[in-house]
């Protein structure tokens, strides 16, 4: 089952700085990332999410590629790759999978202002090792909420907390 960690960044850049190495660790096998959002939070209080993938974007241009090749099938390419493109947007926004983009809105809603927060939704991680490369990080974040075990949230709060 995934696990969900909210940090809170002071600086923007961090949180994406933090994301990189995130994904150096994915690509090193230490953890396995189902999801993972920036949400920013400006002077006058907007909100800005800065996903990894948008996948109603995904499947619209999966949607135009079948619309192309039915289109072609059935000599309407035109309207096959409209109608390929809304439905397959469609079903994309549908199917969603990840973080609650509603959720993490409602929680970046809370940051101060011009501060960011990297939510992430975690398949599996190897959290010692995780530990020891994460240390650059320290005194930068906070960790908000966490579906980890108690042992390994209080880690993590140790070593984002400033």
């Amino acid at each position: 089952m995934s696990k969900q960690i909210s940090i809170a960044m002071l600086q923007k850049e961090t949180a994406f700085a933090l994301r990189r190495s995130l994904f150096q660790l994915q690509q090193e096998h230490l953890i396995e990332i189902e999801d993972i959002v920036i949400a920013f939070r400006n002077a006058e209080g907007d909100v800005k999410l800065f996903p990894l993938i948008r996948t109603s974007t995904l499947c619209a241009i999966g949607g135009v590629i079948w619309g192309v090749l039915w289109g072609i099938w059935f000599s309407m390419t035109l309207f096959a790759v409209v109608l390929g493109a809304v439905l397959g947007g469609l079903v994309g926004s549908y199917f969603n999978r990840g973080l609650d983009r509603s959720f993490v809105r409602v929680e970046a809603g809370a940051l101060p202002a011009n501060s960011a927060a990297v939510f992430i939704l975690v398949r599996d991680a190897t959290l010692e090792k995780l530990i020891a490369r994460l240390e650059r990080f320290r005194g930068t974040g906070i960790v908000l909420r966490s579906s980890l075990a108690q042992r390994d949230e209080a880690i993590l709060r140790s070593i984002f907390s400033y």
